[in-house]
């Protein structure tokens, strides 16, 4: 699979004539953590300082909070693939996360052994796939209970 990676503080790459950058924070978890429990997610995509879409405890089921990261950040981009459309070739996205696991493996800097997170990964990768460049980054936890409450 080939990537688009952009490299951090790459602002040349995201503002090419024509295109979007949008940012996207996520946070997904699960009650009782960590084992198996309830899971849902929290995002919100922004242009700037406007908030273009925004999902409050969306819920996934029983699973981990690895796999609620991974399937929050999966909603919030086909939310927004489902709002723009052919258009995500024209977006660039910057993406945080407090998951150094969907980070990581997102990235390609850590192994999915489990075949259930191997598959998310893959899936998110996809999605991904569809904009013009994206990064991923990791935040502090405090970043996304400051924004979600979770």
């Amino acid at each position: 699979m080939q990537s688009r990676f952009l490299l951090p503080q790459s602002d040349s790459l995201f503002m090419s004539a024509g295109t979007t950058a949008l940012t996207i924070h996520f946070d997904g978890g699960s009650t009782p953590s960590p084992r198996d429990g309830e899971r849902y997610g929290s995002y919100s995509i922004s242009n700037g300082e406007e908030i273009v879409l925004r999902a409050q405890r969306v819920t996934f089921g029983i699973g981990s909070c690895n796999e609620a990261e991974y399937l929050t950040l999966k909603a919030s981009l086909l939310d927004l693939i489902g709002e723009v459309g052919l258009g995500a070739r024209q977006i660039s996205l910057i993406i945080f996360s407090d998951s150094n696991l969907v980070v990581n493996q997102v990235n390609g800097r850590w192994k999915s052994k489990n075949p259930r997170m191997r598959l998310l990964r893959d899936e998110v990768r996809a999605l991904l796939d569809q904009f013009l460049a994206w990064q991923l980054s990791w935040n502090s936890r405090n970043v996304n209970v400051e924004k979600f409450g979770h």
